[in-house]
């Protein structure tokens, strides 16, 4: 029966990742945090994560529809626009690093009128949960 979940579970495992749209070449996407001119900083160009994930999935986007997204910063504003038409329900966060910033107001506000359920991934599991993607190291549960 484990098998079985853990089967189901992967089977709609999904990751995101920030980096710089498809056809840009990562190599020389500028991924400063800061330059003479925002132009050549990374801002104004990469992709978040969570907006990564769901461009990037290959399925029915109907499978979105309730699911549950886990990231590691409470999302952004744009990714909550993203996460919230995509039908995601859910939403589970490792930290809320920029909490009390327009930005972070503006998505709270967005989960909110979405009816987009926000919690703070549990403290005492943090550090026995940890997916990495890596070669050969995958999902690893300590404990």
């Amino acid at each position: 029966m484990v098998q079985y979940l853990l089967e189901r579970i992967i089977e709609f495992f999904h990751f995101g990742y920030n980096g710089a749209p498809n056809a840009w070449d990562d190599d020389e996407f500028p991924w400063l945090r800061e330059a003479d001119s925002m132009v050549h900083t990374k801002y104004p160009y990469v992709i978040h994560a969570e907006t990564n994930a769901i461009l990037n999935y290959k399925g029915d986007n109907k499978d979105l529809e309730g699911a549950t997204v886990y990231t590691t910063l409470y999302p952004c504003q744009n990714c909550a626009k993203f996460l919230a038409q995509a039908g995601i329900k859910r939403v589970v966060y490792l930290s809320n690093k920029y909490e009390g910033t327009v930005d972070n107001d503006a998505a709270a506000t967005c989960f909110n009128y979405c009816n987009v359920q926000c919690e703070e991934f549990p403290k005492e599991l943090q550090k026995k949960f940890m997916v990495s993607l890596l070669p050969d190291e995958g999902i690893n549960l300590e404990g």
